[in-house]
């Protein structure tokens, strides 16, 4: 088998564990896999040297195609990360607002009644 299958055979399964939804409680293990994956693929796109079959070629198309899809899904997936970031950032800063929520009383625009 060719390096170029190789890496064709990687980025299908990779693009395969990428695009399919995963729960928030599994982000840990699904970012382990990620990393997993890319680690292996460096390793075989350092391998990978010309000249190319025409079958290799063609497999070579389609890994570009499987490679725009997978920064499609990452991208996704970050976006995700950053949004649950946001989410728990903002609860932080209003949880102490449920708790005493007159800590922060404006007195602005409150009439005083002046009486000699």
């Amino acid at each position: 088998m060719s390096i170029v299958q190789d890496v064709f055979n990687l980025s299908r399964e990779f693009y395969e564990v990428v695009s399919k939804p995963s729960p928030k409680g599994e982000r840990d293990s699904l970012i382990l896999k990620i990393n997993e994956f890319l680690a292996k693929r460096e390793i075989l796109l350092k391998e990978m040297k010309g000249p190319y079959t025409p079958e290799e070629q063609q497999l070579g198309k389609q890994l570009i195609e499987y490679e725009q899809k997978i920064q499609t899904a990452l991208l996704s997936i970050k976006l995700e990360i950053q949004q649950d970031f946001l989410t728990a950032k903002n609860k932080k800063k209003h949880a102490p607002k449920y708790i005493n929520p007159y800590t922060d009383v404006f007195t602005e625009g409150a009439y005083y009644d002046k009486k000699n």
